[in-house]
This record gives C-alpha cells, structure tokens and sequence, in this order.
C-alpha cells in the first residue's frame, strides 16, 4: 500500500507521461490475451522505479529507441491495473478519466476478466 502523496505524484507523472489501454498478447498454441494495461516509458530511470514500485510491478530491460537515448519501460496490466486505475481516477483530467472508463468496461467484459483465478482489483492507497 501507497500513502496518498505517492498516489498522487503517480497520478501527476501518468496524466503526462502514461499510457492507458487495452492490450493484445499472443500466447501458446495462438491463443490472444486481451487485458487492461499502463504503460510509462521514460529516459528518467529514477521515475519509473518509483512509478513501478508504487504500482506494484517491475521496470523491464532498458533499451534504446531509433536515435534516442536509454529509456526504460514498466507496465501493468490485469487486476493490479484496474486497481491502479480506480485508485488514481479521481485525480485525472477528463479525457484520462474518459479513458480510464473506456478501459475498465472492456476489462470488466472479458470472460474471466483475463486474469488468474481469484485476482481482483484493489486500491493502492493504504
């Protein structure tokens, strides 16, 4: 669990930097999985530990897009996303929130809600 000043510097760097959507990922044997995902890509390392940290996952390998410099990548998808989403709605612009609503249905519809047995979503915030 997060304190609400981290809840909201995550919300402050997601409005600017973020990415809310529904993901596609090919699994085994051709099957697609669809899920909700955040995504933050960043050259700032430091941001997007804590971002991760507050959110619950991992920062991926870095790597350097087609002339850029190192960036570094952490997402999160499934029931820790809606969470994440739910918990960081309430402090996001319009067209975030849009989004995020746009998100959750599409989540909420899916047949076991893409995610593990007995996952649900829960806030960040302690």
């Amino acid at each position: 669990m997060q304190s609400s000043l981290d809840l909201a510097w995550l919300a402050g760097l997601l409005e600017g930097e973020g990415c809310f959507y529904i993901g596609r990922q090919h699994g085994k044997h051709g099957k697609i999985y669809t899920n909700a995902r955040i995504s933050l890509v960043m050259t700032d390392r430091d941001s997007v530990e804590r971002a991760a940290t507050i959110m619950g996952s991992k920062v991926g390998k870095p790597f350097t897009p087609k002339g850029g410099k190192i960036a570094y990548r952490t997402v999160v998808c499934g029931a820790k996303c809606a969470g994440v989403m739910m918990s960081i709605y309430g402090l996001m612009s319009e067209r975030r929130q849009a989004k995020i609503r746009e998100c959750l249905a599409v989540w909420k519809s899916l047949p076991g809600r893409g995610r593990r047995r007995g996952a649900v979503p829960s806030p960040i915030i302690s």
